[in-house]
């Protein structure tokens, strides 16, 4: 019951809110639960054919489950591995029975989260677990709304405890590997992320996650070769193309760098970060006309957001002081306290002889 209840903690939490080769082994065979989950919780459509692919089945999927992966938009690459799995183990009829509501509540948060509506996905999560649900299945989607709220400690204690009661639990080492990326385990993050390849080796975001924490341990070359093997097998990879160029730019790579931030914004225009990371690298080179275009494209994404903001008004004021005032101000608005952004607006006004102000 204690671990149920941490469960049950976290999620209204919630509410309120390569160079590198592993072998493969054969874990376990995937329930429709297994699936279900790996879906609502942010997997890889290609992850998933994989681990389906590994695994097997251990059920055969009926007219009601096709019926679910169909109401939650599942990706047709997950869809056909279903078609052609190997079945190994046929779940009892009175299992899958106490199974149905557990599999209804996982379908409502996978459509809920689909639909942003992660509040609601919270409560369904924990509508399931009142109903006596200690799943793995509903934590390891419990654990992607915690990260969607960059809860990331809690996120990472809820993945050790499914890891603690199923070490098999698919896509659980590469989720992991994240969470401790993000709280400042390196090491640890690094050897999860081995794991999760050691079991699925073309699994393109354990290779991400690897990379971020290579990165981190100041291993630039490996983090590298670790994103450059992820997009070996995911070239579409926006995330992967993004850390990238971070890393080319750490090393003053900058062509390379602004290579791969166009890329990133090419596959997913929406990220404000690609453009700004964009603006500053071209700002680097020197490319300051180029740096105020990619800045004004990230204000457009993130209207109210500080850093597109400030950069965009440092690098008019090179260009076009009166345009930089204009930012300067409205940048004000909405940061009045920022004394450092008070002080580079004395600079350009005092540059445009406006002493008094």
């Amino acid at each position: 019951m204690r671990f149920r209840a941490r469960w049950q903690a976290l999620a209204s939490a919630i509410i309120v809110f390569s160079s590198l080769s592993f072998a493969a082994t054969s874990p376990r065979a995937l329930n429709e639960a297994d699936v279900l989950a790996l879906l609502a919780g942010a997997s890889l459509p290609e992850s998933i054919a994989a681990q389906i692919k590994l695994r097997g089945l251990s059920f055969h999927p009926d007219e009601n489950c096709w019926s679910r992966l169909n109401a939650i938009g599942t990706d047709a690459r997950v869809l056909e591995a279903m078609k052609t799995a190997q079945v190994t183990l046929l779940s009892e009829s009175s299992e899958r029975n106490q199974q149905r509501e557990l599999l209804e509540h996982l379908t409502k948060t996978a459509q809920l989260i689909a639909r942003k509506q992660k509040p609601d996905a919270a409560n369904e999560l924990n509508t399931a677990m009142r109903s006596g649900s200690e799943s793995p299945a509903i934590a390891f989607v419990m654990a992607e709304l915690l990260r969607d709220q960059q809860n990331w400690g809690s996120a990472a204690a809820v993945f050790r405890e499914i890891l603690s009661r199923d070490p098999e639990f698919p896509e659980a080492h590469t989720k992991f590997s994240y969470e401790l990326y993000r709280v400042g385990d390196y090491e640890e993050g690094t050897s999860e992320a081995k794991a999760a390849l050691k079991e699925i080796p073309e699994n393109a975001e354990a290779y991400k996650n690897l990379g971020l924490n290579l990165a981190s341990l100041e291993k630039y070359d490996e983090a590298i070769a670790a994103y450059q093997a992820a997009l070996r097998i995911k070239p579409d990879y926006a995330s992967v193309r993004f850390d990238l160029g971070i890393m080319y730019a750490g090393k003053r790579d900058y062509t390379n760098s602004v290579a791969e931030y166009r890329k990133a914004i090419a596959l997913d225009p929406g990220q404000w970060e690609y453009q700004y990371n964009l603006g500053v690298t071209l700002k680097e080179m020197g490319n300051i006309d180029a740096a105020i275009m990619a800045y004004r494209a990230a204000k457009q994404l993130d209207p109210k957001g500080f850093e597109p903001r400030f950069n965009l008004a440092n690098a008019l004021a090179q260009r076009d002081i009166d345009a930089a005032i204009l930012e300067y101000r409205e940048l004000l608005a909405l940061a009045p306290d920022s004394g450092f952004c008070h002080r580079c607006f004395a600079d350009v006004l005092r540059h445009k002889g406006n002493w008094t102000e």
